[in-house]
């Protein structure tokens, strides 16, 4: 049986994932040599992701960190998604056994790294064997990573972004929503902004449309973009030119 403390150890790392939001919308149930992985929809956006679909996106986040965790702590996992046809808050059974995958263990360091960045990205190019490497951990988890190599799939695809943003602001749902998940930072979720700023950003996100300026940044050229879906991914899957 796995003692507490390292269970606290791989579930402080599981919850560090990235999530829409920063809505974290997930609980974990630990058992004798099991965890489970759950939706937790209190925490859903309805207006921004009315079909859950960035929720379990971000749960899916949740289930890889928890298999880098357990694989950091010298233990083996069998996982198993959505095992329970019956509960469809039940995303994931992890059982606690079998050989430790090294190659998950060695990315526990990037957890703690990992950050959002929202400042301009540099503008040199993204050297070929990181695009290899991406494309190969994509493969890895039975997914696709498509790398839009030639500058009309790029400004395509930054063309489609601005438009979805565009799109969004328009909606004041929406801008609500998000005025509502814009909270300070010591409260350990959501848009963190600091307090003394925060009552006239949100005043700002409510009221105003802002989607032409953010459209208009999203629309700038990218020097690197590219598209990425799992094996039941129901959209098209890319072409990647070059």
């Amino acid at each position: 049986m796995t003692d507490i403390p390292t269970l606290e150890q791989i579930l402080t790392r599981a919850v560090r994932a990235p999530s829409s939001h920063n809505t974290q919308p997930w609980l974990f149930r630990p058992g004798e040599d099991r965890i489970e992985l759950l939706a937790d929809r209190t925490r859903a956006l309805p207006a921004n992701d009315p079909d859950d679909r960035e929720l379990t996106i971000s749960c899916g986040c949740a289930l890889f960190n928890l298999r880098v965790a357990i694989a950091a702590a010298h233990l083996g996992c069998v996982t198993a998604t959505m095992p329970d046809p019956d509960d469809e808050d039940l995303l994931a059974r992890l059982d606690l056994t079998g050989p430790v995958d090294a190659a998950l263990a060695a990315l526990a360091p990037a957890i703690e790294a990992r950050q959002t960045f929202r400042a301009a990205f540099d503008k040199r190019p993204v050297a070929p064997e990181h695009v290899a490497a991406l494309t190969d951990a994509a493969t890895a988890e039975g997914a696709w990573f498509a790398p839009l190599r030639d500058e009309a799939a790029r400004a395509e695809a930054a063309a489609l972004v601005a438009q979805g943003d565009a799109a969004l602001w328009q909606d004041p749902s929406w801008r609500r929503e998000l005025s509502q998940w814009m909270h300070p930072r010591r409260k350990g979720d959501g848009l963190t902004l600091p307090w003394l700023t925060l009552p006239a950003a949100r005043l700002v996100v409510r009221s105003f449309d802002m989607g032409g300026g953010v459209a208009a940044h999203d629309a700038s050229p990218r020097r690197g973009l590219a598209a990425a879906g799992g094996a039941g991914h129901r959209g098209r899957h890319p072409r990647a030119n070059g």
